[in-house]
């Protein structure tokens, strides 16, 4: 751990983001301290991280060569080096697994959505080392931030959707991600029902979402403002998972589901899969379902065809979105493949114990119905798009079933 060298100080209202706090901290670490962080990351990887296989197959890349480039880069780096350069270089290393198994280092925004204390609660304590370190950690890049940049983040803009009619039959709603906090709730709901009242009084019959440059966020977020007010009958969708037989997977699992998400030893088992040999770095499968039940009492907020626009930027809970609507047959998916990883649960979070610093990861390797890895292949569309836009491919099947009737 960085030693903390005690002060005095007023009590401060607001002083720090996470709260006050009566040290001033060092936050510089030794190169020691600096590789055994990146170590301990990486050995952590190699014993928890599902899909070793996969990733190499999908990113061209051999994993040992990554790591050890990395270490040379960092050491290179002199005789220390500051938490927030670390943090840099962190974001930089891992930025080739970006859109896969959720891998990458925790930036500020993410840290401070993590560690409010309504979320810091879902945090898995076996591998936090000491949140009030990484608080004072986080709180210290926050400030570094805001020294050069005092613009607040408005959260709520970027996943406020919009609405377009495009002809007399048809209208776009664009959703540019799937965030949702409960300050928001009440405006999203207000919104959404706007939206179907407005369709269904214009007469539109094709209602399309569009997620195709959405990068995820919460999985309620659809599930409450689009399939629960569209649906007709209770939808529900099954999927495999497979992890690693790991104590500490095993016991984050079991942790984030209360117990109440069974694994099974793989074994002989023959599961239908697309790549079968990467289930032999694994050892644990179990079944996870997503069930959404009808938010009305038998007429939905808008009646008519449902489509949904994908494409690569598709990823997480968007991804989710679309494995969903596509298992039930909720709506006609339209695009390109997305990037996948919206099968499972929630990524595992871990501090490294020197810099407190947090990387995320995913617990699990999941599957999708036709067999294919989630996180190689993502979710794919009803219909291709191929040199179209998804909207334009979208809006030529709708034309062509138009003149068919």
């Amino acid at each position: 751990m960085v030693k903390k060298r005690l002060i005095f100080i007023l009590l401060v209202p607001f002083m720090f983001l996470f709260g006050c706090d009566q040290t001033e901290p060092d936050f510089t670490l030794t190169m020691e301290q600096a590789v055994e962080d990146y170590n301990y990351m990486w050995d952590f990887f190699e014993e928890n991280l599902p899909g070793f296989n996969m990733l190499e197959r999908r990113l061209g890349i051999d994993v040992a060569e990554v790591r050890e480039e990395g270490l040379n880069y960092l050491t290179a780096h002199g005789d220390s080096i500051s938490i927030e350069y670390f943090l840099t270089f962190l974001t930089d290393h891992l930025l080739i697994f970006e859109h896969t198994l959720h891998i990458g280092a925790v930036n500020t925004d993410l840290a401070e959505l993590l560690l409010l204390p309504s979320n810091s609660r879902w945090l898995f304590r076996d591998v936090i080392f000491d949140s009030a370190w990484t608080r004072q950690v986080y709180n210290h890049l926050t400030s570094l931030e805001e020294e050069g940049d005092s613009l607040e983040f408005d959260h709520f803009a970027s996943a406020r959707p919009t609405f377009e009619v495009i002809d007399n039959d048809t209208a776009v709603i664009e959703i540019g991600n799937f965030l949702m906090f409960a300050e928001d709730e009440e405006e999203l709901y207000e919104l959404y029902r706007s939206f179907y009242a407005e369709a269904t009084s214009l007469g539109i019959e094709n209602l399309i979402f569009d997620v195709s440059q959405n990068g995820g966020g919460n999985d309620l977020h659809w599930q409450r403002h689009i399939v629960a007010p569209l649906t007709y009958e209770t939808l529900r969708a099954e999927f495999y998972i497979f992890t690693r037989d790991s104590p500490t997977i095993v016991n984050y699992i079991h942790f984030l589901t209360g117990g109440s998400l069974q694994l099974y030893p793989i074994g002989g088992r023959d599961f239908d899969v697309a790549h079968p040999e990467d289930l032999e770095e694994l050892g644990l499968y179990g079944v996870i379902w997503h069930e959404i039940e009808p938010d009305h009492d038998g007429i939905p907020a808008f009646e008519g065809n449902l489509f949904i626009l994908i494409d690569r930027p598709v990823f997480s809970s968007s991804d989710t979105f679309a494995s969903f609507a596509k298992e039930t047959e909720f709506a006609t998916l339209v695009g390109r493949p997305g990037s996948g990883s919206g099968i499972g649960m929630q990524p595992l979070v871990l501090s490294l114990p020197e810099s407190g610093l947090l990387i995320r990861m995913d617990a699990e390797y999941g599957v999708n119905a036709d067999g294919a890895a989630s996180p190689e292949i993502g979710t794919l569309p009803h219909y291709d798009s191929g040199a179209l836009t998804p909207l334009d491919r979208v809006l030529e099947i709708i034309e062509e079933r138009r003149l068919t009737e």
